[in-house]
């Protein structure tokens, strides 16, 4: 899992906050992440982005996440 653009965003008050998202390499399974995402642009503060994945690689079970924090100021 990779992010597009930065780990930590900063965005306005009452704007339309539109995330870069995120890249899976090598996805050859066409794996779809899970998004957790609370960022709530009505209200100043530091939210969360979460992406889950899971999938099996040689027979054995794994599961990655990535974060980005978004400050809405």
């Amino acid at each position: 899992l990779v992010l597009l653009g930065n780990s930590n965003i900063t965005s306005f008050y009452s704007r339309t906050y539109s995330d870069p998202g995120i890249t899976i390499l090598n996805n050859t399974d066409n794996i779809i992440p899970t998004v957790t995402n609370n960022v709530d642009i009505s209200n100043v503060g530091t939210y969360t982005i979460t992406w889950d994945i899971s999938y099996i690689y040689n027979g054995i079970s794994n599961t990655k996440s990535i974060q980005r924090t978004v400050n809405i100021i």
